[in-house]
């Protein structure tokens, strides 16, 4: 019998432990009566209720943070095509450009050419003016005779010929 006294005096001593402890409605630090506690009093429910509360917020955070997000990678396709267009653009302005500076190089060297052609002409007429007054002077001073007059006329002729063959040229 003095073992069944003692587990009963044990049995009673934890009764008054559990029932001893200031109940929480908390079921992770009550225990068995802070449970109990929790679920008489609608602590448990409440504390259920914030959580599903709190879990909604959340779940409507989560949304608008996916819908801002799908936005955002919309909004980063269109940056990336845009920037895609302009740097297309970009690189037929360099070729066009490029294009453009040789052209202006190519006429700069054939004006330059030119230039030279020009003054050659020019030069060249000057010469057959003044040949041209050395002969008449010549001529009315009755130093030339008829058949030097001829052939220093076919060589003023050709000279004539060449230099405007060459103005032609350039006039092109």
């Amino acid at each position: 019998m003095d073992a069944l006294r003692m587990m009963a005096l044990l049995a009673g001593a934890g009764l008054v432990g559990v029932l001893g402890c200031s109940p929480s409605s908390d079921p992770r630090q009550g225990g068995l009566a802070g449970g109990i506690y929790g679920l008489s009093s609608g602590a448990y429910e409440e504390r259920v209720q914030a959580r599903r509360e709190s879990l909604s917020r959340l779940d409507s955070i989560q949304a608008k943070l996916k819908t801002e997000r799908a936005e955002l990678e919309v909004e980063k396709r269109s940056s990336e095509v845009r920037l895609g267009d302009e740097q297309r653009r970009l690189k037929t302005l360099q070729e066009n450009t490029e294009a453009l500076a040789n052209n202006v190089k190519y006429l700069s060297e054939n004006l330059q050419r030119d230039d030279a052609r020009v003054n050659t002409v020019r030069a060249g007429v000057t010469e057959l003016e003044r040949e041209i007054k050395d002969i008449e002077a010549a001529t009315d001073a009755g130093q030339l005779k008829q058949e030097q007059l001829r052939r220093k006329s076919v060589v003023l002729e050709d000279e004539y010929r060449k230099l405007m063959d060459l103005y032609i040229e350039l006039a092109k």
